[in-house]
């Protein structure tokens, strides 16, 4: 039997490809990515039994479609390397997918370094950022603090997370450990829930990286209608707040600036191409306008990043 391996660095990010291989299904209980058929295309999803085992070389590329996972009873081998990472993508930056989950009772990997990218995440459901939180960090990822805006009362919330994903909320949750050390790259277009989850990770002693986020981060309002329906909205009369009740609102500063600076300390930049349909009648179909922006490139540096990972938490 195998055992249940995944070694260095998975980047979870955005990216569109071409030429695409279709990821294939289970074949005489085995699955195996190979990097000269690279990039692969998962359209749906697919589920891997307890006895069927995912071997991906180093350097392969699997681009999800929209709401598309990954899930994994059975053994695993994903090894990639410093110089040739093995990459989850979004196939459409614009569209979400459903993640990697692994489902067993025991240690399912080892990993040396997992990314999260939330730095071109605008916002979204709570309840999400509460579950990725609560399934990385256990209970202390479970609890959300903030205070009235009016009063400065401080209120904890406290949620329950399903962390072994089997359908039940019990002790069993507390006995997970998915051995992962965590990286979290964050910009200033990390916003709401792309805020919040940052938050909640660098309160807990996770890395952040990047650039400051956005901020907003304003606790979610429920409201009752006159006939009954009940709905969440974006509320200015509570905010959130980390352990020490400071408001965090303004943003999350990362623990590793990853921006590259000129000597004067202003960020250094670069010109990007972006394409804009116009309005029928009122002139070109489309137009392109050359803009700068911060140079991000940083911010996908592998070996960069395992560096830090590496510096922060230890070889």
């Amino acid at each position: 039997m195998l055992r249940p391996f995944l070694s260095v660095s998975l980047l979870l990010v955005a990216s569109v490809f071409a030429g695409e291989m279709p990821f294939p299904q289970p074949e005489k209980g085995a699955v195996r990515l190979l990097s000269k058929h690279s990039p692969y295309i998962l359209e749906q999803g697919v589920v891997f039994s307890s006895t069927d085992t995912l071997l991906v070389e180093p350097g392969v590329t699997v681009l999800m479609g929209e709401y598309a996972k990954i899930m994994l009873r059975g053994p695993v081998r994903i090894q990639g390397t410093p110089e040739k990472p093995i990459t989850f993508r979004s196939a459409d930056s614009s569209e979400s997918w459903n993640g990697i989950h692994f489902v067993s009772s025991s240690k399912p990997f080892e990993v040396r370094n997992l990314v999260i990218d939330v730095s071109n995440n605008l916002g979204g459901s709570a309840d999400i950022v509460i579950a990725m939180a609560g399934v990385i960090l256990g209970d202390e990822g479970s609890d959300i603090t903030f205070e009235s805006v009016f009063t400065g009362q401080k209120c904890r919330e406290s949620f329950t997370v399903d962390r072994n994903f089997d359908g039940k909320f019990d002790e069993k949750d507390k006995e997970v450990d998915y051995g992962l050390r965590y990286g979290i790259l964050i910009s200033r277009d990390s916003f709401s829930g792309g805020n919040l989850l940052p938050f909640i990770m660098k309160d807990n002693g996770v890395l952040v990286m990047g650039e400051k986020s956005r901020g907003g981060s304003c606790a979610v309002q429920r409201m009752v209608t006159a006939d009954g329906y009940m709905c969440w909205i974006s509320s200015a009369r509570f905010r959130m707040t980390d352990k020490a009740g400071n408001n965090i609102d303004g943003g999350i500063e990362p623990d590793v600036d990853l921006l590259e600076k000129n000597e004067d300390g202003s960020c250094k930049t670069v010109n990007v191409e972006i394409e804009s349909i116009g309005i029928l009648g009122a002139g070109p179909e489309t137009e392109t306008t050359t803009i700068e922006i911060n140079d991000y490139s940083e911010f996908y540096n592998i070996d960069r990043l395992s560096e830090e990972m590496n510096s922060f938490y230890g070889k």
